[in-house]
């Protein structure tokens, strides 16, 4: 957090927070362009009769190659960027998964009262619950998901599903928004790495442009203020 003329701390906007992130999953969505080019404008330039035309997965290969550690270092880079923030979400994720770990817990303990060893419902082989941290951890995923969903089908209802996740203070709204851009990347670097695998020029070049649509999309829930009870500076301004 930052502080100038003796005022109180403010945080940065989200788009600042994040630019480095922002701008390497913005060049993600031109690099996958310029993959799927290599593929299409050979085959765009060749006479109606010719076949056997040369196209090029050099990109695609490099890309699926690139992709992740590029994002890893942006988001490195962001925190090193803003330490203060940093800790301050750090200390306030501990918290939420504590949370979030006690209720798992509570929950845990409910259900081995109702079904003691022995005497639990279903087939025999179903895997075991997840600990009360595997399902603090797992609740974070639901959360991202959650808004990944609504920023596809229902972006109006943003607001209301953030103030119902965080509302127990069992989430903040940065953390899901972390969740849901981890997803993105995620799927995006994954499908990547699936264009890269493939023999056929054109499916590979429809799957990286798949990966482009997944990138953008993390940028749109990258740079969403998600929190507006907190004070953030303007996206585009100077003022940290």
């Amino acid at each position: 957090m930052s502080q100038t003329d003796g005022s109180l701390p403010v945080s940065p906007a989200r788009r600042r927070r994040h630019a480095r992130l922002i701008e390497a999953l913005a060049q993600l969505v031109a690099e996958c362009g310029r993959g799927a080019l290599e593929v299409y404008e050979p085959i765009a330039a060749a006479p109606p009769g010719q076949g056997n035309i040369p196209v090029s997965l050099r990109s695609i290969t490099m890309l699926a190659a690139t992709a992740a550690p590029l994002l890893d270092h942006a988001a490195a880079e962001d925190n090193a960027r803003w330490p203060d923030e940093a800790d301050r979400e750090q200390r306030a994720s501990r918290g939420t998964f504590a949370a979030r770990a006690v209720t798992a817990e509570a929950e845990s303990v409910l259900f081995d009262t109702e079904f003691p060893p022995g005497d639990t419902p279903g087939d025999p082989s179903t895997v075991s619950l997840p600990t009360p941290g595997q399902a603090a951890a797992l609740g974070l995923v639901d959360a991202g998901d959650a808004l990944v969903t609504a920023l596809d089908r229902e972006p109006d209802a943003i607001p209301a599903l953030i103030r119902d996740l965080t509302g127990q203070h069992a989430f903040t709204a940065e953390e899901i928004q972390t969740a849901a851009v981890d997803s993105l990347a995620a799927a995006g670097c994954l499908m990547l790495r699936e264009a890269a695998a493939l023999d056929d020029p054109s499916t590979a070049a429809e799957v990286c442009l798949s990966a482009s649509r997944l990138f953008s999309r993390a940028v749109t829930a990258a740079s969403m203020d998600l929190d507006s009870d907190n004070d953030h500076t303007p996206a585009g301004g100077d003022q940290p």
